[in-house]
């Protein structure tokens, strides 16, 4: 729904289709008291206040907790102490940005140096004695700091993760209210949606119908006046 999560957008409605399976046949037909209205889950998803709200906050939340994914990959190549400081001023309401661009160019100047002698060492060329010291100890500190970023990135998504499929399930939730109520006032016993979107595709169920059974706007419409932010908070 969300995920581009980039951050940018990983935010989308699952489609939705309420359908009827009829067997091929006269007897299949439906009954004079079955009124069929179409919607198009669509034009209701890319118009949903709700869905552009939701969209939004799953992109700030995102942004907050890549920040510190974001700063250990940037520190990269410092050591321990250094990190550390650099994590503070980065973490600073009113930053030193010269203090932290010449942390930041000290860990890009050491991860280069660490890939150069990295590269020499695969290709064959034989590290002097103090050139493997400085290869081992580069290594020692880009991976220690490495491991933690792998582990913290794989915690962000499962994270993510959860509160995408957390707002998938409500806005669903919400529309589906919504075509139940604009249907049952308008008087119509099964809902079909127009067309079924995948990541790739999008498949028509209804090549053409009446405009008059069409109940896209008035789901709009109701969901966007009874639209709340709060309806979109986790509940305890």
């Amino acid at each position: 729904m969300f995920r581009s999560l980039c951050v940018a957008s990983r935010v989308a409605l699952a489609a939705l289709a309420l359908g009827m399976a009829v067997a091929v046949g006269a007897a299949a037909a439906p009954s004079p008291a079955t009124n069929i209205a179409v919607v198009d889950l669509q034009a209701v998803q890319a118009q949903y206040q709700g869905a552009k709200v939701a969209i939004e906050r799953f992109q700030t939340y995102a942004k907050k907790l890549y920040a510190p994914l974001n700063t250990m990959q940037t520190g990269l190549g410092l050591s321990d102490e250094e990190f550390a400081q650099y994590k503070k001023l980065v973490e600073q309401p009113v930053q030193d940005k010269d203090a932290i661009d010449k942390l930041a160019a000290k860990a890009k100047a050491n991860v280069d140096e660490f890939q150069k002698l990295e590269d020499q060492s695969k290709n064959g060329a034989k590290l002097t004695d103090e050139q493997t010291a400085r290869h081992d100890a580069l290594k020692k500190m880009i991976y220690a700091l490495y491991g933690q970023a792998n582990e913290m990135n794989q915690q962000v998504e499962q994270t993510l993760g959860a509160e995408q499929q957390r707002f998938q399930e409500l806005l669903n939730k919400l529309v589906d209210d919504a075509v139940a109520k604009v249907a049952k006032e308008q008087k119509f016993t099964l809902v079909v949606n127009r067309a079924i979107q995948s990541e790739k595709t999008t498949e028509k169920i209804i090549l053409w119908n009446d405009a008059s059974v069409d109940i896209s706007r008035k789901v709009i419409d109701y969901l966007n006046a009874n639209f709340k932010p709060e309806m979109l908070d986790a509940k305890n």
